[in-house]
Parts: structure tokens; C-alpha cells; sequence
């Protein structure tokens, strides 16, 4: 199968397979569900969660057997063939899933060869699925808006700062400055659906300091790079992912807020004064999604 053809076949069946819990997700939303935490009161997963990954993974491994799976709540499986990777969050945000607050996704997104080539972020609330493939981005069936043409409406979506962490710290006021000046900041509880939002045009930032993991943001980096979105890493990766999948991250409308907002967050990840790192925000240690240095 020719490379295109590989990441649209990919691309089609990471749809199917996250609109394939959607039902089972959707009607368990404000129920009475057997919940366990994990590392945190902020961390919950449900049988909902677990059931939905299994489901996920036994179809995508169906349609391509040989290929490796890595899930929030499974962890790493590997099918012989580390060639194509499927990171998976069955419900992103489930802490809002949990407390009946209207704001979780499926996701999931494909890495080929360590770069990611598609993704799939469905809302089983609203029924829209936003996917990506060589091709571009959609809502269900309608094109999103590139960025050549659409610069977003006012916004900022971002979880930071994260619980345990505080707005206090050095370089902080900077970086508040920074968001405020792109619209309101608001914090929704999905990393995954937050970026797709952004692929969307409905707000101009997603933006996380040290609390996003990989299957979180695969499918929303993949959907941002279609539409032209810039993307900066700003830390390195856990041990045995791509460059792509460090948990800070900054993905723009634009490249030039892309990069100030990276030189303002220099300083929380480095403990560095913010006078001494406006340049290195942007050129020193910020990776956009393929793992190439950002720029």
C-alpha cells in the first residue's frame, strides 16, 4: 500500500473506531458508574473508559493486525510491527464525564514511523467528529477552516495550570499577559478536544505546561498540522516516544503567537528568569509536531 494510501485507510478506520463507542459513551453520561482512581482524585477511570479502549483496540487491530497500540488505560501492546502506532484516550476528560459536565471526546491518533499522519477526536455529545488525513481536515463531512484563510475566534484553551501546580511561580504574570492578550482563557478539561477546537477556528490557542501525555494530544496535533495550525513542544518526550509527544505544548493560528507564547513559558519550564529567555523559548527546545526543530 502506497504511503498515501496508508494513512487515508488509517485515517478512515481511526474514525470508525473512535464513532464506534460514541452510543455506549453517550448513554452512560450522568449515570451510576463503578469508578477507581489512578495515580489521583483527579485522575478517575470508569468501566465506561476500559470498555471503550478494548473495543477500540480489538477493531483497529483487526484492520491492521501487525500494528501497536497505546492507550491510557492499557498501555503499551505491541502487534510484531512498531512501524504504525494507534495512541488512544477512550474518553478524554473524564473527570468531566464523571461530575456531568458536557466536555469529553474520544481520541485517537496514528503514528507512522515516528511521525504523526491522522487522527481522530470524536464529541459523542454533539456527534461531530473532527479527522484528519493527507488530504486535510473535517467536521463529520465538511472541511475545517485552514489557517491561510480563517485566523480563529478569540481564545485561549488551556488546563494550566494544572492541579498541584500554581499561577505564582516566576515568569507566570508574563505568560498570563501573553494568553489574556488573545482572548478569554478558558479551561474546558480535554486536551484532545480543546485542540480540535482550535483545528476548528473556534478559539486561536491550545496551550498545556507538563500535564498532557501522549495519547492526549496525538489526534489534536495531527488535526492541528492539517489545517496549517504552528506547534511547539516545549519539553522532551517520556521515555520511548517521539519528539512530539512532550507534556507542554503550544499549537497556534499563528506562528508568531505560537512563538511568543513558547518564549513566555520558557521560564516556568527552566526556572530561568524571564528576561534571559525571550529567544530561547522559540529556538532553543520547542519542537513542532514532527519532531523537527520549531520555527
Amino acid at each position: 500500500m502506497r504511503d498515501a494510501a496508508l494513512v487515508d485507510a488509517l485515517a478512515s478506520a481511526a474514525r470508525v473506531a473512535a464513532e464506534l463507542v460514541s452510543e455506549d459513551i453517550a448513554d452512560h453520561y450522568r449515570t451510576d458508574l463503578d469508578i477507581r482512581y489512578k495515580s489521583s482524585a483527579s485522575d478517575p477511570v470508569t468501566e465506561i473508559d476500559r470498555r471503550s479502549e478494548q473495543r477500540i483496540s480489538a477493531q483497529l487491530l483487526r484492520e491492521f493486525p501487525g500494528s501497536t497500540i497505546v492507550g491510557e488505560e492499557f498501555g503499551h501492546r505491541t502487534g510484531g510491527d512498531d512501524h504504525v502506532r494507534w495512541h488512544i484516550d477512550p474518553i478524554d476528560g473524564t473527570l468531566n464525564y464523571i461530575s456531568g459536565i458536557p466536555y469529553f471526546c474520544t481520541s485517537i491518533g496514528v503514528e507512522v514511523a515516528g511521525r504523526l499522519v491522522a487522527g481522530a477526536v470524536h464529541d459523542p455529545l454533539e456527534r461531530e467528529t473532527f479527522w484528519a488525513d493527507t488530504t486535510g481536515a473535517w467536521i463529520n463531512d465538511a472541511p475545517l477552516p485552514h489557517t491561510n484563510t480563517h485566523e480563529g475566534k478569540p481564545g485561549v484553551l488551556t488546563i494550566w495550570p494544572f492541579v498541584g501546580e500554581t499561577p505564582t511561580a516566576p515568569g507566570s504574570p508574563r505568560l498570563l499577559t501573553h494568553l489574556r492578550a488573545l482572548g478569554p482563557v478558558r479551561g474546558r478539561g480535554s486536551f484532545a478536544l480543546q485542540l480540535a477546537h482550535v483545528a476548528a477556528g473556534r478559539a486561536r490557542v491550545a496551550f498545556e505546561l507538563r500535564a498532557a501525555q501522549p495519547w492526549d494530544v496525538a489526534a489534536g496535533f495531527a488535526l492541528a498540522s492539517a489545517v496549517g495550525c504552528s506547534i511547539r513542544v516545549l519539553d522532551p518526550p517520556p521515555p520511548g516516544f517521539s519528539q512530539w509527544a512532550g507534556p507542554s505544548y503550544v499549537v497556534a493560528r499563528s506562528p508568531q503567537v505560537a512563538d511568543q507564547i513558547a518564549a513566555a513559558a520558557h521560564p516556568l519550564l527552566t526556572g530561568e528568569t524571564p528576561q534571559s529567555t525571550v529567544e530561547k523559548g522559540t529556538k532553543h527546545g520547542s519542537h513542532d509536531a514532527s519532531g523537527r526543530t520549531g520555527g
